[in-house]
């Protein structure tokens, strides 16, 4: 009988062994894919500061400051690229406690939309606002803010380059205890097939032009504050996440 306990023992130390070392080896390989998957980006990024920083070199040699606004705005545009993908990275990697506090939800997309305003000049996007007035809330302002900016930087990647329209809503609903932000674009839309991983992480329908944290990390965020974040999609009518 000894015997015979000594052994299902030793099976069961042994398979609870490898069982960890499987969990080890998944963890390991789903670390380097991220790691491998960001460095990627973050040379992309670099890359484009590079260039941005050998232009203004240019214009400040050539004494050409048109030359030295081209190379700064290059700059810039890859510091808050860089910006973006740090804080979606904070955000995702590790729990967050939602810092509530009572503001204007109108408010922060205000900023936001201050914010995104030049990279939609970019892109030829109009940001149409339709806020409705509400009293200030319980919310997280600066997640409530990483949110908004990660889905309308998305919705400008997606808006058409000719005729693209952005339209932001928010919503009160006092009986049930509710507020609404909606964000749409005109863009292609998401087919079926890609709609139950748009919020995965590494997962992005721009190929190299994105991360695919910016919706996980928006998905997170609201999740950590009970709400919903839900998606409307038509081939060829644009995408409209609330």
């Amino acid at each position: 009988l000894a015997v015979a306990i000594g052994r299902v023992a030793g099976r069961a130390i042994e398979n609870q062994r490898l069982f960890e070392s499987r969990v080890q080896t998944e963890r390991l390989a789903a670390a380097g894919e991220a790691v491998a998957y960001l460095s990627h980006h973050i040379r992309n990024i670099l890359q484009g500061m590079q260039g941005g920083a050998e232009v203004v070199e240019l214009g400040i040699k050539r004494e050409t400051m048109d030359t030295v606004k081209s190379g700064w705005a290059m700059v810039r545009r890859n510091l808050d690229r860089i910006y973006v993908l740090a804080m979606n990275m904070l955000t995702f990697s590790k729990e967050r406690q939602p810092n509530i506090a009572t503001a204007q939800l109108n408010k922060v997309v205000e900023d936001v939309i201050a914010l995104v305003q030049s990279r939609a000049d970019e892109h030829s996007v109009m940001l149409l606002t339709d806020l409705e007035e509400m009293p200030a809330i319980p919310l997280d302002p600066d997640g409530m803010h990483q949110v908004a900016h990660n889905i309308i930087l998305n919705a400008i990647e997606a808006a058409p380059p000719t005729g693209g329209r952005i339209n932001i809503s928010t919503r009160y609903q006092p009986k049930d205890a509710r507020v609404t932000l909606s964000i749409g674009d005109n863009g292609p839309g998401i087919p079926p097939e890609e709609r139950d991983r748009i919020f995965d992480a590494f997962h992005s329908s721009k190929g190299h032009g994105g991360t695919g944290l910016g919706l996980a990390a928006a998905k997170k965020i609201v999740t950590e504050l009970n709400g919903l974040i839900e998606v409307e999609s038509t081939l060829g009518e644009g995408t409209t996440f609330h």
